[in-house]
């Protein structure tokens, strides 16, 4: 995600979906901006737009992301180590919406993180990029039976083997992993010149 793309997409919302929303919140993947009012330090950011393209809430990455030569050959099938330089927040975003307490953590966040398996979150939108989301199956479970979450992990890995939206749904007969729901994504061609 860059920043002229959420632009189009900020854009194309106030066109075509403001006036009879079909789209109700877009988590539109993270992406790295300026961290404060610095020139040369970024942090990772996930926004969530809502019908209008404003921008409802963001949350910044709370987790480092540096994986030593093994880890990274291990998870991402790199043959060096990987690091993102990029500060880090100390801040969660939540949101009471019409489906619960609603919130972002972005990618490892979602794994490393106390505070989301601590809060009572109904329903966590989860960008990541990410070859295997085997881990993520595992992690939806424990977080599912602890506080009865729904999680959506928004995979973008272009190269990923498993399905780029994987849906963990808990239901009156116990938790079911629910990957072949009937979800849906939209998809816009967006000149960008």
């Amino acid at each position: 995600m860059t920043e002229a793309l959420l632009t189009v997409i900020q854009a194309w919302l106030l066109q075509h979906n403001a006036f009879e929303p079909v789209i109700r919140l877009i988590v539109a993947g993270s992406r790295h901006i300026h961290h404060g009012n610095k020139r040369n330090e970024f942090s990772n950011c996930c926004t969530v737009l809502n019908a209008f393209g404003d921008i409802e809430w963001q949350q910044e990455k709370r987790q480092p992301f540096n994986l030593t030569e093994r880890e990274a050959h291990n998870l991402l099938n790199h043959k060096q180590a990987a690091f993102e330089p990029t500060q880090l927040a100390n801040t969660v975003t939540l949101r009471l919406t019409a489906l619960g307490l609603t919130a972002t953590p972005i990618c490892l966040d979602f794994f490393h993180d106390s505070l989301w398996k601590d809060l009572p979150i109904q329903v966590l939108l989860v960008p990541a990029m990410s070859p295997n989301l085997k881990r993520f199956h595992r992690h939806c479970a424990n977080v599912g039976e602890h506080h009865l979450s729904s999680a959506f992990i928004c995979n973008a890995e272009p190269n990923n083997k498993d399905k780029a939206v994987y849906a963990y749904i808990p239901s009156k007969q116990g938790l079911t992993i629910a990957g072949d729901l009937p979800l849906f994504t939209v998809e816009i061609e967006i000149d960008m010149n």
